[in-house]
């Protein structure tokens, strides 16, 4: 079934067992679609910054993958590269400024990158996305 509504996207979920995001389905086994701008996220968050293909700026994506390395300043980092991620957003619009961003180890060089945040129509969301592998 094609997208119906102008402005929407397909919902993505995370499978907290395998990592990887799907397209969520309705009760009826089409895909959901959403207005909440939680695609924009996860793409800001996990393409390289300017190589995502829709991209003509070369200003979307983040450098998330740049971090390679365990240290105690990881977390920070990669918290600083997710909000420069969303700062296009930001800027065209699409996000309120402010998002809240949290970088939690949840073992030996594995991060969980987690961002509150809020269109600029008032929907509040929320994004995951797992960081690995980083070496020690």
């Amino acid at each position: 079934m094609p997208i119906t509504t102008k402005g929407t996207d397909l919902r993505l979920t995370l499978d907290s067992a395998t990592g990887l995001y799907d397209i969520a389905d309705t009760d009826d086994g089409n895909p959901e679609e959403v207005s909440d701008e939680s695609h924009a996220v996860l793409v800001s968050l996990y393409a390289r910054l300017g190589e995502w293909f829709g991209d003509q700026s070369g200003s979307y994506g983040s450098l998330l993958h740049t971090v390679t390395q365990d240290s105690p300043e990881t977390a920070s980092k990669l918290e600083a590269y997710a909000l420069e991620g969303l700062q296009p957003l930001i800027d065209e619009r699409r996000l309120r400024p402010g998002p809240r961003v949290r970088a939690t180890r949840i073992g030996a060089g594995n991060y969980r990158v987690e961002v509150d945040y809020e269109t600029v129509s008032g929907v509040a969301g929320r994004a995951a996305v797992p960081v690995a592998p980083v070496t020690f």
